[in-house]
């Protein structure tokens, strides 16, 4: 069985640009394929992810094209290369929390706040909460290297750039003070 890897994701999402990261960081070869999230491939839910969402790495199976996935490949949520999560234990659990902490405290109130929920100033609490959780000095959020905490907060960190640069969403940064 080869060790194939196919990436089924949609561009516009951070979420399919943080395996991207992942992928290209550890070089791993695989191949991509894009999905239409407002118009789904029919085999896309039989075939590759039942519930519909992206992305889904599948792993193993036959070399095939990937709107035709093999049965015998594996959907996988994901993949730990070495590097990406640190083999020290310590640093392995900052990484982990490092990642926790983006999705509570800067991806849940900035998806809020583009969608009208919640006031801006929510999205920058969460941004002094993670910066405080970075060491001076560092050029990366855990340890010496680029781990999947980098890849976690970069693709939110320019969304929120352009939505406050451009008024993306449905609520204005202008209409709420700070």
């Amino acid at each position: 069985m080869s060790e194939q890897l196919t990436l089924y994701l949609h561009k516009a999402s951070p979420y399919s640009e943080k395996i991207e990261l992942a992928l290209a960081e550890a070089n791993a070869p695989h191949k991509a394929c894009q999905i239409d999230l407002l118009n789904k491939p029919e085999w896309f839910a039989d075939k590759v992810n039942s519930v519909g969402k992206v992305p889904v790495v599948t792993y193993g199976g036959p070399n095939v094209d990937p709107d035709d996935p093999s049965p015998l490949s594996v959907k996988i949520a994901g993949i730990e290369y070495s590097g990406l999560l640190p083999k020290d234990p310590v640093l392995r659990a900052k990484v982990r929390f490092f990642v926790n902490a983006v999705t509570k405290h800067i991806e849940e109130p900035c998806t809020a706040f583009v969608q009208g929920r919640e006031p801006y100033d929510n999205a920058l609490k969460g941004i002094e909460f993670i910066q405080r959780l970075l060491e001076e000095g560092r050029d990366f959020a855990v340890g010496d290297h680029y781990t999947i905490a980098d890849a976690c907060i970069s693709p939110l960190l320019a969304r929120l750039k352009i939505v406050t640069e451009t008024d993306l969403g449905r609520a204005s940064v202008r209409s709420f003070s700070r």
